[in-house]
């Protein structure tokens, strides 16, 4: 039978077309990693990968709003332990201040510290993370206490939704506890100032402290627990994100090793098809006569 030069040429360029859009197919996947360049090629595969990428980016958001509310929380604690530090200071001046040695002029000078307490419990009060004030209930745009200790927050608490069913309170309503401590900051700082005032009376606002003291670690001991399940929960999250990533690997990524010997073998195909063509087109009549 005999073969046109037409006919060759087409068998030439198909065979070379095929045997080339494999090799790139091979490196294609070696490139990029994946087991199917195309969607159409396991149409179901890529459903999963799909649907299982979603997941991963769900995951990955309530990673970044629990980090965002630890930083909150982590802020919290820093505040409270503050005013804890502050309290306990007072507490310290009172006693020291319930003294009878001490003269109008001592309980003046103990009275400046304590102002000075005042104003940083105030500003610690204020705390705010991200924009947001801390302990004034729903409203975050406003600091929830004005420089003289008057409470301005509105009430309840927000929380944020980490997930279906994982809730963290990041701002509340501390008007409860940290009024009745200001104010007894307040009559002691007045009470000091007052020449006629005796150590009963200091020794009475002392236990009033006392007990804000306690409401302040009460705070800080719901704010710890509240950040130990946080962690735990942000355990979880990561052992799931692995596990989903494992899964998605399991049905996008190619066998490196199993791709890179194919991309060998394609390479070896190509070339013995080039040396096939180009043997073809030596031949002559001229070989038979």
């Amino acid at each position: 039978m005999r073969i046109s030069t037409f006919q060759h040429n087409n068998w030439t360029k198909t065979e070379l077309g095929k045997v080339q859009a494999k090799t790139v197919y091979h490196q294609e996947q070696v490139a990029s990693g994946k087991k199917n360049i195309r969607m159409s090629e396991a149409p179901i595969a890529a459903g999963k990968g799909m649907a299982v990428n979603h997941s991963i980016r769900n995951l990955e958001q309530m990673q970044q709003d629990l980090s965002d509310a630890k930083e909150i929380m982590t802020t919290k604690e820093t505040a409270l332990s503050g005013i804890q530090k502050a309290l306990d200071r007072v507490n310290s001046l009172a006693l020291d201040a319930a003294n009878g040695t001490k003269s109008p002029e001592d309980r003046q000078a103990i009275a400046t510290e304590v102002d000075g307490l005042i104003q940083q419990v105030v500003h610690l009060a204020n705390t705010e993370q991200g924009g947001r004030f801390l302990f004034g209930g729903k409203d975050t745009t406003q600091p929830p206490y004005a420089a003289d200790g008057s409470s301005q927050s509105k009430g309840e608490a927000t929380s944020w939704q980490l997930g279906s069913s994982y809730t963290v309170k990041v701002t509340e309503d501390a008007g409860n506890v940290f009024s009745p401590m200001l104010k007894t900051l307040s009559d002691l700082s007045q009470t000091l100032k007052d020449p006629a005032a005796d150590g009963s009376s200091i020794k009475g606002l002392m236990d009033q402290n006392s007990k804000s003291m306690d409401n302040v670690l009460n705070m800080l001991t719901e704010t710890g627990s509240v950040m130990s399940t946080m962690q735990s929960f942000e355990d979880i999250l990561a052992e799931q994100k692995v596990g989903l990533e494992e899964r998605r690997s399991s049905i996008e990524d190619v066998d490196v090793m199993e791709a890179v010997s194919d991309l060998s073998t394609a390479n070896a195909a190509y070339q013995a098809t080039l040396q096939a063509v180009s043997m073809m087109n030596k031949i002559s009549i001229l070989n038979y006569m």
